[in-house]
């Protein structure tokens, strides 16, 4: 996995952007900032609860991301010189791009629709993700509803020139038939600092 260009933004000002890795632990990511942050810096997730320092090595830098930026309190208001590239308020939105191992699976229009790639999770992504189960009556919308939810957990955007599918669809056919036979698992990997997801999917019953 290659590193992207993170921006860093202490008490809600951008202050600089660092190429990281999405993989690498908060521990990893504080060594690598370390010159550069105050000396009581605290990470905090997306919705702005923060993190104890203790539990950093349980969270990835993808867990805590926003928009490509990692927020972090600190009581200080100055940080030490940095000679890392500014940041912009004016930068142009990065376009979204299908992930690695997605497929091609179909077009629709000016769409393309690409099948979400079965992953397995690690351990500890087990251990985190939220667990649904989707039961429901055949041509009730199951699998609409899903792919739907595949594409805003994953921050597709309406001007985006694709779609992701956990379950692929064929437009036209008839909605009585069910569009799988058997319990099914799909494995969505936590980004944008939400949680990994774990999607049991029914057949759906007449």
């Amino acid at each position: 996995m290659s590193k992207k260009s993170i921006s860093i933004v202490i008490n809600n000002e951008p202050k600089f952007a660092k190429k990281l890795l999405e993989t690498e632990n908060l521990v990893e990511i504080r060594k690598i900032l370390n010159d550069k942050l105050p000396d009581d810096s605290i990470f905090t997730l997306p919705d702005g609860s923060e993190i104890e320092k203790g539990d950093e090595s349980d969270y990835t830098l993808s867990e805590i991301l926003k928009e490509d930026k990692i927020y972090i309190k600190s009581n200080k208001s100055l940080i030490k010189t940095d000679k890392e590239t500014p940041i912009s308020n004016n930068q142009p939105k990065k376009k979204n791009t299908p992930i690695p191992g997605s497929k091609l699976v179909g077009k629709k229009g000016d769409l393309d629709f690409y099948l979400y790639p079965q992953i397995e999770f690690k351990d500890n992504e087990k251990i985190k993700a939220i667990i649904f189960m989707v039961v429901g009556q055949a041509g009730c919308g199951k699998t609409t509803l899903l792919n739907s939810f595949i594409n805003y957990k994953l921050g597709i955007e309406i001007d985006d020139n694709f779609r992701y599918e956990i379950i692929h669809e064929t437009f036209g056919a008839s909605q009585s038939v069910p569009q799988i036979s058997e319990v099914t698992v799909y494995n969505i990997k936590a980004i944008n600092g939400l949680l990994p997801i774990q999607i049991i999917d029914t057949p759906g019953f007449r």
